[in-house]
């Protein structure tokens, strides 16, 4: 039976990573470890499910959130023993990833651990209000998403949250465009020829069939597009609908499984 990541408690989800990491790789002598949750205080147990969720809303990877992001911030947190609102990112972050560093695993592990505490600090900074991920003023989002519903574009902009926060800020505006023009390019065909329609709701997304699709393709090799940019539109197209998936929307299946 398949868990719902949902259902998964935080603050034992980190505890259990801690134990196991701890026994099966210990640190080695003279590095100080994380304290478990119930040295913590309570706001920080609750901050720590707060971004749990966040990360999930936001369509991030199941396996990631549990066995890479909730471990690396509760790292922080354990560290610390401060309340969250204490923190000095920089020192403390530092602090957490000095700790991932000693225990010499794999490269690639403490990569993506690094990226985790990157993704961590900039949650902590958009809740204190240091940062927004709102688009540049200059971003004319409107040029992206006239003719889609609100909860379309609600969704998408849930993605776009969890992927912002690894594009670099001084990339920001042009990842913005990437992601819309690509992210919306079928979504707009699909209601620009009513295949479906805006009155309908998210039922209506049941509606797309694999011909739909088809026709997309071939409109867009009409206008000279490359494979390569109209696989990258397929595969966004997909992307979205897994995500809508997961938010107990329906999706017709036997689009899941087209191949570029």
């Amino acid at each position: 039976m398949t868990v719902n990541p949902y259902d998964i408690d935080a603050a034992a989800r980190y505890d259990k990573a801690l134990h196991l990491s701890q026994k099966r790789y210990p640190p080695p002598a003279g590095v100080i470890s994380p304290k478990p949750t119930k040295y913590w205080p309570e706001k920080n147990i609750t901050l720590l499910r707060e971004y749990q969720r966040w990360l999930l809303d936001g369509g991030a990877s199941h396996n990631c959130t549990l066995n890479i992001s909730i471990p690396t911030a509760g790292h922080v947190l354990g560290l610390s023993l401060k309340s969250h609102e204490e923190l000095c990112l920089e020192q403390d972050i530092k602090r957490a990833l000095g700790y991932i560093e000693a225990r010499e695993m794999s490269a690639v592990w403490t990569t993506n651990c690094r990226r985790a505490l990157h993704r961590f600090r900039r949650y902590l900074q958009l809740k204190r209000g240091e940062i927004t991920f709102s688009p540049y003023p200059r971003f004319d989002l409107g040029r992206y998403t006239t003719g889609l519903p609100p909860w379309l574009v609600e969704h998408l902009d849930q993605i776009r949250i969890v992927r912002q926060g690894n594009w670099r800020r001084t990339r920001l505006h042009q990842a913005l465009i990437i992601f819309w023009r690509t992210h919306t390019q079928l979504w707009r065909w699909l209601f620009e020829n009513d295949i479906i329609s805006a009155e309908e709701g998210p039922e209506g997304v049941c509606q797309i069939r694999r011909q739909h699709l088809y026709a997309f393709i071939d409109a867009r090799m009409a206008n000279g597009m490359s494979s390569k940019t109209i696989n990258l539109e397929m595969r966004t197209f997909q992307a979205t609908l897994r995500f809508l998936q997961e938010h107990d929307i329906l999706v017709p299946q036997s689009i899941l499984a087209m191949r570029g």
